[in-house]
């Protein structure tokens, strides 16, 4: 570990900021090149459902989803709420009316009266999308965004946490967290990471997932600590919590007092076109205004420098791209119907690193690590660290277990080459226009 440090360690007494990434082998090279572009800065790795685990149902969703390693059963339900009800409803009456109709356009182009006319005039108005997608794939996006005629933006949302009842819902969940149950979950992972001893002004807790054009197996790219789904949620609704003033006391009363002078803010990270969201920024005070504008630059240029590094494992980029064109080049990939792996996954993982990021910080481990946080100081009997692997080791052998039998047995085990693949009547895929019917990976497994 020493002989491969490429770069000093600093000694910080005073972050500049302080960020929680997931432990994901792609965020090892984020958090790297946060590092060295930010000496200042500390970063952390949690399993990246941040001890939330939660059947989340966003706003545009039609039915709640686990967000939690597979081995955990949800007890409690999150569903995002619009600020204003009356938008919501309107929100909601735009998205069903757009739906209605492009319902009607695709069931009538399979009869036999409405499909002889509307087969013929769909297929030459796509002929041109469909030449852009694969020419400008970027370009071909944002006109689809543009020109695409959907509801407008989601209006202003927050998290429904608070639980107001304890009467239990269909599946036995309960409706949002008491404030003792929000001071267990941020307690859990403040103490585990040793995030308790110096907290800085500013705390970005970064969830991941991924989004591309050409990949039927999408989950399979997203956050194996959330099952297959992203992180997004689980840094929102932890920040949420860690805000509260309530939780707050109850920390302190526990001796883990969070200052005053410390917010908290959950952001999602793409690791397919490497962007960057920041969730309830309204809340966030004035006098955080400069501390939070460094820290977004600071994660914008690592986000640059990492899709610089993605950028060179695919053949067809050059070995002279420049830094400035590799987020153009990474958004073009995860975009462009030619291109089966617009992101690797997890295929070159290879270890999983239990302890303080001091042990590895400079190190070029070449996007191969589970980076995860734990500082033994605190924690004498284990018990910190026994719940920590609980997370650990199910997400990372999940994971490295379908990389596994996939390769052993690419056919039975795995999904095979993407690059045939059809998605066939929303069950699942096929090889080409005639073979068994494959359920994907992520079921399989």
């Amino acid at each position: 570990l020493v002989a491969h440090c490429r770069m000093p360690i600093p000694e910080i007494t005073e972050p500049r900021f302080q960020a929680v990434f997931c432990i994901d082998d792609r965020e090892c090279s984020t958090r790297r090149h946060l590092e060295e572009s930010c000496a200042s800065v500390e970063t952390f790795g949690y399993a990246g459902f941040f001890g939330v685990a939660m059947a989340y149902k966003g706003l545009d969703d039609i039915r709640a989803k686990p967000l939690c390693p597979v081995n955990l059963v949800p007890r409690h339900f999150v569903a995002e709420r619009a600020l204003r009800p009356e938008e919501e409803t309107a929100y909601h009456a735009a998205r069903r009316r757009h739906g209605s109709v492009a319902y009607s356009l695709s069931v009538g182009s399979k009869t036999l009266s409405r499909g002889g006319v509307l087969a013929p005039l769909l297929g030459m108005a796509f002929i041109f999308p469909l030449i852009a997608r694969c020419l400008a794939p970027r370009l071909a996006e944002r006109l689809a965004h543009r020109f695409a005629g959907g509801p407008k933006a989601s209006p202003p949302t927050r998290l429904a946490l608070l639980r107001h009842s304890e009467e239990l819902d269909e599946d036995g969940r309960k409706a949002g967290y008491s404030f003792e149950e929000m001071a267990d979950v941020v307690e859990a992972m403040l103490r585990t990471i040793a995030l308790d001893q110096w907290m800085s002004r500013l705390v970005l807790i970064v969830g991941h997932g991924s989004s591309s054009l050409n990949n039927p197996h999408e989950a399979a790219h997203d956050c194996g600590a959330t099952g297959g789904g992203r992180g997004g949620p689980n840094a929102r609704a932890f920040a949420a919590m860690a805000n509260r003033d309530e939780v707050r006391e109850l920390l302190a009363k526990r001796g883990l007092p969070i200052p005053n002078s410390t917010w908290f803010v959950g952001s999602y990270h793409n690791t397919c076109d490497d962007a960057m969201h920041y969730f309830d920024l309204d809340l966030v005070p004035d006098t955080f205004a400069e501390e939070l504008k460094n820290a977004q630059d600071s994660l914008h240029d690592a986000c640059c420098l990492e899709a610089h590094e993605r950028c060179r494992r695919f053949q067809s980029n050059t070995a002279d791209l420049q830094v400035d064109q590799a987020v153009a080049r990474a958004q073009a990939h995860s975009m462009d119907l030619a291109q089966p792996r617009p992101e690797y996954g997890h295929a070159t993982n290879a270890v999983a690193i239990v302890g303080r990021r001091s042990r590895t910080r400079g190190l070029f481990l070449d996007r191969r690590a589970f980076l995860v946080s734990y500082d033994l100081t605190p924690d004498p009997d284990g018990a910190l660290l026994e719940k920590l692997l609980a997370a650990v080791i199910p997400v990372g052998a999940g994971i490295n277990l379908e990389y596994y039998f996939s390769f052993v047995d690419p056919l039975g085990y795995g999904s095979g080459t993407k690059l045939p693949h059809n998605i066939t009547g929303l069950i699942g895929v096929m090889d080409g226009h005639a073979s068994d019917l494959r359920t994907g990976l992520p079921w399989q497994m």
